[in-house]
């Protein structure tokens, strides 16, 4: 892909839930290293689009490109077939996502809930992945935490964990829904 190719393309999606309409022919692109704010009330779609993103909601019609490919279609013999369930997987791979309640295990101590991803998505030994997880806890501060468990956290220090176990898979995009929510004031520019 070249630098100058949008790393997001969203070209004329739409989606309804049941016969409320959410989106309608919404198109949009992200360059590479571009950051984006999706601002709007409560209900104008905002977390449809992260879901969309993350293949959690399929949409109605359009298409989607991520990195240049196909989000919820493959290519065969020159034809755009949906997707399977390969593609789906292969292509959420290249996305990071801290949802707005961070869906940390509750049973894993920070370390674990870092380090599960990249160990069962991509065979990352142990050691490897241990190594990572303490590398990304430093640059969000909570590697002092690492061996804490998610009950033990402020809301916070929650969200931080999140955000470095998104970053753990070395996504080419990261989508963040409702982002500072739940951090300091002063950490937010420094997370961002």
């Amino acid at each position: 892909m070249s630098a100058s190719a949008p790393i997001i393309k969203i070209d004329g999606i739409s989606k309804s839930f049941g016969s409320f309409k959410v989106l309608d022919g919404l198109s949009m692109q992200v360059m590479p290293g571009e950051k984006l704010a999706l601002i709007g009330p409560s209900g104008s779609g905002k977390t449809t689009i992260l879901r969309i993103l993350m293949t959690l909601e399929r949409i109605d019609g359009g298409h989607i490109q991520i990195d240049g490919e196909q989000l919820y279609h493959m290519e065969r013999n020159g034809q755009l077939l949906p997707a399977d369930e390969r593609h789906l997987t292969r292509m959420r791979q290249k996305i990071g996502m801290v949802f707005q309640l961070f869906n940390l295990f509750p049973h894993k101590c920070v370390m674990d809930n870092v380090t599960l991803a990249p160990m069962l998505t991509k065979g990352t030994s142990r050691a490897a992945a241990e190594k990572r997880a303490m590398e990304l806890l430093e640059m969000v501060g909570m590697a002092d935490k690492a061996k804490n468990m998610p009950a033990q956290l402020s809301g916070g220090q929650k969200q931080r964990v999140a955000i470095a176990r998104a970053l753990a898979l070395s996504p080419k995009i990261m989508l963040f829904d409702e982002v500072t929510s739940a951090l300091d004031p002063e950490l937010v520019e420094e997370v961002m």
